[in-house]
């Protein structure tokens, strides 16, 4: 699969994920994130980083759920947050 064709499919990813928090379900957006988050190892996208990012900020209401903070460290361990 091109470069593009990743980047859109995490981007994808990463709008299903909001679609997600909206209704609720946290496990199943944070490893959506999680797998977007997966592509950028590959492929620099700043652009899908920094969607990454802004999923992420969506899940500030449950910072403090075991799924968010497994999420926070892979992102961390992918140095797509600090």
């Amino acid at each position: 699969m091109g470069t593009g064709l990743l980047r859109e499919r995490g981007i994808l990813q990463l709008r299903y994920a909001t679609a997600l928090i909206q209704k609720r379900e946290i496990p199943a957006a944070a490893a959506m994130i999680g797998e977007a988050a997966q592509i950028v190892i590959g492929h620099s996208s700043a652009r899908l980083a920094n969607s990454i990012r802004q999923a992420r900020t969506r899940l500030q209401p449950w910072e403090d759920n075991r799924h968010v903070h497994d999420l926070d460290e892979r992102l961390r361990t992918l140095s797509i947050i600090a």
